[in-house]
């Protein structure tokens, strides 16, 4: 590897192992997507919340708007029913003054001052007038009466305004108090949303580094490898020879292609440098062509892997679980490489076999190398 690869390796260790699982349970690309799908509808439902929010805001004003102005009512009407009761009492007074004087009159026999009145129509003067006086006072004493009943029936009808608009108020703020939870909740998941989504692309732009830096160390590989004819795993013309005619390197199904295009789903340009055969876990690998092995180990983003020389070209097995060769070893075609698995940066959480071919570092399509079936 080049300088730099163990520096950006330790980072990646450090993103993987952060049980930031992007790149092992799902293809980076559609996270991307989804995790821009899911941000903007978090976004929308923080909107929605925020204008709830909104509108509960000028319910909570106008209530208190209403309440400020029952409160006036209510502060009025306490004034106007002490000031009743206050004239009641003092109608009240007037009459018990009245009353006490009468009964003294009474005491002091009442009815001879009645009867000595100088002819029938003063009497009848005098009765008339005290039957008055009686009459004024009680109907003084039914009118104040009156009014304070009125007035405490106003009062009471206030507070039971008053207790309605606080019930309204205590209502509105619990479902504010519930609307900024949910808003905090919503902020809380489109951080983690957009958390997913930077690792996400993160993912892809070191599946790309990697992948170029591969690239690049095949490219001086093939440059400097021996190029004599009498040796026929270095002989570019001998590997050539086997175009459209090179066995699989494992029964599967391909389920990623070669090439460059754009994804559906996020509309960014991917690129797949060879094809991905799906196979049962620990299923044997085998060498397409004899060649000599040229690394046999963990490569960044590639996991287990096996590149094999074949002059100006190479063909690389890519996320095992086993390897079963070592750099420098001399292989021939069909012998076992090692076993399918998941490791590196795959797009599935299942098990599959990365395989490429390259001539002096630039990969080509596989499927056009390999045998139809």
């Amino acid at each position: 590897m080049r300088p730099g690869v163990g520096g950006r390796a330790l980072v990646l260790a450090v993103l993987l192992g952060a049980g930031l699982a992007v790149a092992q349970d799902e293809d980076p690309a559609v996270t991307l997507a989804a995790t821009r799908l899911e941000e903007q509808g978090v976004l929308g439902e923080i909107d929605r919340v925020d204008r709830q929010l909104r509108a509960l805001g000028d319910e909570i004003e106008g209530l208190r708007a209403q309440s400020d102005a029952v409160e006036s009512r209510r502060l009025r009407m306490e004034g106007e029913l002490a000031a009743s009761q206050a004239a009641f009492d003092r109608e009240a007074s007037e009459v018990q003054a009245r009353c006490r004087a009468l009964y003294r009159l009474v005491r002091t026999h009442l009815a001879r001052a009645l009867f000595d009145a100088e002819s029938p129509a003063d009497l009848r003067r005098r009765a008339r007038y005290l039957l008055a006086v009686l009459q004024h006072d009680r109907a003084r004493l039914a009118n104040y009466t009156a009014q304070v009943e009125r007035r405490r029936a106003t009062l009471a009808s206030v507070d039971r305004d008053r207790a309605t608009v606080a019930t309204f108020q205590a209502d509105l703020r619990v479902k504010e108090a519930a609307l900024r939870d949910e808003r905090a909740r919503k902020v809380a998941l489109l951080d983690d949303v957009r958390k997913r989504r930077d690792l996400a692309r993160v993912v892809l732009e070191e599946r790309a580094r990697v992948e170029s830096e591969l690239a690049a160390t095949l490219a001086e590989t093939s440059q400097a490898a021996p190029k004599d004819p009498a040796t026929p795993a270095a002989a570019p013309s001998a590997f050539r020879t086997a175009y459209g005619r090179l066995p699989w390197p494992v029964a599967g199904r391909v389920v990623r292609g070669y090439g460059v295009g754009t994804d559906p789903v996020t509309g960014e340009t991917t690129r797949n440098t060879g094809v991905d055969i799906e196979a049962p876990y620990g299923t044997p690998f085998r060498a397409v062509y004899g060649g000599t092995v040229h690394q046999a180990g963990f490569i960044r983003g590639f996991g287990q892997t096996v590149v094999l020389e074949h002059g100006a070209h190479s063909t690389v097995y890519a996320h095992a679980n086993g390897l079963k060769v070592v750099a420098g070893q001399q292989v021939g075609a069909g012998d076992v490489l090692g076993f399918v698995g998941n490791s590196g940066l795959v797009d599935t959480s299942g098990y599959l076999l990365h395989f490429e071919v390259r001539y002096h570092g630039t990969p080509q399509d596989p499927l056009a190398w390999l045998q139809a079936r």
